[in-house]
């Protein structure tokens, strides 16, 4: 596959071959100094091969064999060394002393350039030079100037500046030195407020005093500090023409420019109109992202401290709802219900109806008539709104002589009470919906409590661990803050919007973790910069499939579907069957799966959503009742839940077989008590759900039927699948959509 060119990488490499050749001829001795460079080089990420050849080039100037295969030594084995130890999963720490003076030891063998012992001690300092580039390398090659760096790092960014700036006066003059040098400082000062521009302006004379063993230069570039901390970059115009008059100062009135003349005097002009002529919304953008870099973020501390108080005023808030069951509860206990009028108006049946009777001596000597069976008569009443004399126990007509006058005094007992049981009985509904709603609240404000209790570690060894292993891969992450631990951990991090889209980036966290990654939620703070929130990722992902047909001769279907994610790496699927067709049966499965989706998304257990959707539909004095078919698939375990409410047969297309997921309830709103079927099975690679809503089922049948269609059916992709099965319903049912039909696949893969 061919890689697009990428000009940062080209311009880090070009940057790279000119620091290993300044290093090299430093002192015009071809010193070893480069292969440290090397050493941090890939220790940062970068290529082996690529930095090894780059590292090799300047030592093909010498032109002595003995200095070439030197050359070719050292960075072999550095290279080497590297790629062995990355091949194994890990970067080396204490053996890149030994990987060094592994490098180092045939020049101090095999040259004659200083004395032997002065060799042996400059190939000594290649180890702390080693540790001191790969600092400085972080500094230079992935901070830059975005973030804010530590004195250690800028100590060591300044040393490896003045080293190459060193070895570049040595080839190619102070003056091409001190043109870079002076567009360098000016730019920085236009970019950034701290000051360290002026800093930088006076480490970029040392190289030159230096290599001309005098101070002058440091003065000169004193000079340049003062006018870079007067102006800095408000005033661009002002700065250039300081630098200018300055630098005629000091041709005129010193010696610093002896023996230049005009070239000397160009070192300056060159880089100021090069400054004054770049576009200003350069400078604004790399500003401005430097700020965003830089913002102060809330400390660690905070954060934990934030996040215990909101998890405390959660718990509480769950205390104020368990206290509402629990009085909700006990009010109901003292309340009357239902059941005791019923109880009262068997009793008074028995007590008054049974009193006058001839019988009452021999009847009631033999426990006659029975309490459960009046209760069963006027629980029959009651749920008709009058007694019958059919509806007393046919085992009352065997003894009893005045059936026809019971019946008749227990229908007026109910028709007085009527009014009374009713009230009640809404009042008991409306408890127990308060009760479902109440217990539902607490359960949800615990859990959000207990995720929100997760604290972040102070010095978290992960965090380093995870920061390490994106340096190793040239991404610097400003921000890392992980949340609880092992797999339920939660990483946020601030970096580069832009280093995210790498292939490599999630592979480099990943490594750390030992389980695969995904980012679930990002928010960009600018252009650049971006919040991440990393989670693991689960085992599979899901496509969906949805076929429809409406009744014919109506316009809107009364079956309706959704797909809702419920958490991260869980989703419900959910197929209403509002009963009829038409707006009418539209309405009652929209608003039933409304409420459905709405309450899992905010965290409500089964029981709980099913249990108020259902006591909300059964308060409607119109016949609302809809067929629901639930599915709650787990993406991180691989297994789902079913929730079958009045609806017809499920399916799961395995690899090997068919499984009939049935149910057996009544639709909502036909019962105050809900007894959905529930079923749990687990899910594969490979594995295909299928809902259908009753017009599907009577097409087919049997579920046998639809078994045989799909154990034939060859499509795996559920779209394609849905229609082949709403296609052959419409066959089976001669062309013509008796009912609503509708079929949604769903597809489980890895």
């Amino acid at each position: 596959m061919r890689r697009n060119f990428d000009l940062k990488r080209f311009i880090r490499e070009i940057l790279s071959l000119a620091c290993y050749f300044c290093l090299t001829i430093s002192s015009g001795n071809y010193l070893p100094f480069s292969f440290a460079l090397l050493a941090a080089n890939l220790f940062v990420g970068f290529n082996p091969l690529k930095g090894a050849i780059l590292c090799f080039l300047p030592f093909l100037f010498s032109a002595s064999p003995t200095v070439i295969a030197i050359g070719f030594w050292g960075c072999a084995v550095t290279a080497g060394s590297f790629a062995i130890l990355s091949k194994r999963g890990r970067k080396p720490t204490f053996e890149i002393a030994f990987i060094s003076l592994s490098a180092c030891i045939p020049y101090a063998i095999f040259t004659d350039f200083y004395p032997t012992v002065l060799r042996f001690g400059l190939t000594l300092t290649i180890i702390p030079l080693c540790f001191v580039f790969i600092s400085a390398v972080k500094v230079w090659t992935i901070k830059g100037l975005k973030y804010k760096l530590s004195k250690d790092e800028e100590i060591c960014a300044a040393f490896l500046y003045c080293f190459v700036g060193y070895g570049a006066i040595i080839a190619l003059g102070a003056n091409f030195w001190r043109l870079g040098a002076i567009f360098v400082c000016l730019f920085f000062s236009s970019v950034s407020s701290d000051g360290k521009g002026i800093v930088f302006t006076l480490v970029s004379a040392i190289p030159i005093a230096l290599a001309n063993f005098s101070f002058t230069p440091i003065a000169q570039f004193a000079v340049y500090a003062l006018i870079i901390g007067a102006w800095g970059g408000k005033y661009r115009l002002l700065s250039a023409l300081s630098f200018i008059v300055s630098d005629l100062a000091f041709f005129y009135f010193t010696d610093v420019y002896a023996g230049m003349g005009l070239y000397g005097a160009l070192s300056v002009v060159i880089p100021v109109c090069l400054y004054l002529f770049i576009p200003k919304k350069i400078f604004d953008s790399v500003s401005e992202s430097i700020r965003v870099y830089r913002m102060p973020s809330i400390g660690r501390y905070a954060v934990n401290r934030t996040r215990t108080a909101l998890s405390g005023k959660l718990y509480e808030m769950a205390s104020v709802f368990d206290e509402m069951y629990k009085s909700v509860e006990r009010a109901g206990e003292l309340s009357p219900d239902a059941t005791s009028i019923k109880r009262k108006i068997a009793e008074s049946i028995k007590n008054d109806a049974c009193k006058n009777c001839n019988n009452f001596n021999f009847c009631s000597k033999r426990g006659l008539p029975s309490f459960e069976d009046l209760s069963k008569a006027v629980s029959i009443g009651v749920a008709k709104g009058k007694l019958n004399i059919v509806d007393l126990p046919k085992s009352m007509s065997g003894y009893c002589i005045r059936t026809e006058y019971l019946a008749h005094y227990g229908d007026i007992l109910i028709r007085e009470n009527q009014n009374r049981i009713k009230e009640i009985s809404l009042n008991d509904g409306g408890r127990e919906l308060v009760l479902c709603q109440t217990e539902g609240m607490s359960e949800a404000l615990k859990s959000l409590a207990f995720s929100m209790s997760r604290q972040s570690e102070i010095n978290s060894p992960l965090e380093k661990k995870i920061y390490d292993s994106l340096i190793n891969c040239g991404i610097y992450a400003s921000e890392i803050t992980v949340f609880g631990s092992g797999s339920d951990a939660e990483i946020n991090m601030t970096l580069p919007s832009k280093e995210t889209e790498k292939q490599y980036f999630l592979k480099a966290i990943d490594e750390i973790l030992g389980y695969k990654s995904v980012i679930s939620s990002r928010v960009n703070l600018s252009d650049e910069l971006s919040a991440i929130t990393i989670r693991p990722r689960p085992k599979f992902d899901a496509v969906f499939g949805i076929a429809q047909k409406t009744k014919n001769g109506e316009i809107k279907s009364g079956d309706t579907h959704s797909v809702t994610k419920i958490s991260e790496g869980k989703f419900l699927v959910a197929v209403n069957d509002g009963m009829g067709s038409g707006e009418r049966a539209q309405s009652t499965s929209s608003t039933a799966i409304s409420m459905i989706e709405t309450f899992y998304k905010a965290g409500l257990s089964s029981k709980v959503v099913l249990n108020t959707v259902n006591k909300i539909l059964s308060f409607s004095k119109e016949d609302n009742f809809t067929a629901v078919d639930i599915g709650v698939i787990d993406l991180f375990e691989g297994n789902a839940d079913f929730i079958k409410i009045g609806s017809p047969y499920s399916f799961v297309i395995t690899k090997d077989t068919i499984k009939i997921i049935e149910g057996n309830s009544l639709p909502l709103g036909i019962m105050e008590e809900l007894k959905p079927t529930t079923f749990k099975t687990s899910l594969q690679d490979g594995d295909t759900v299928v809902f259908t809503s009753d017009g599907i089922s009577d097409a087919f049948g049997s579920a046998s039927d639809l078994v045989d269609f799909l154990s034939v059916a060859g499509s795996t992709n559920p779209k394609a699948l849905a229609d082949d099965i709403l296609n052959k319903a419409m066959i089976l049912s001669g062309g013509v959509a008796k009912d609503d039909m509708t079929v949604f696949c769903v597809r489980i893969f890895k």
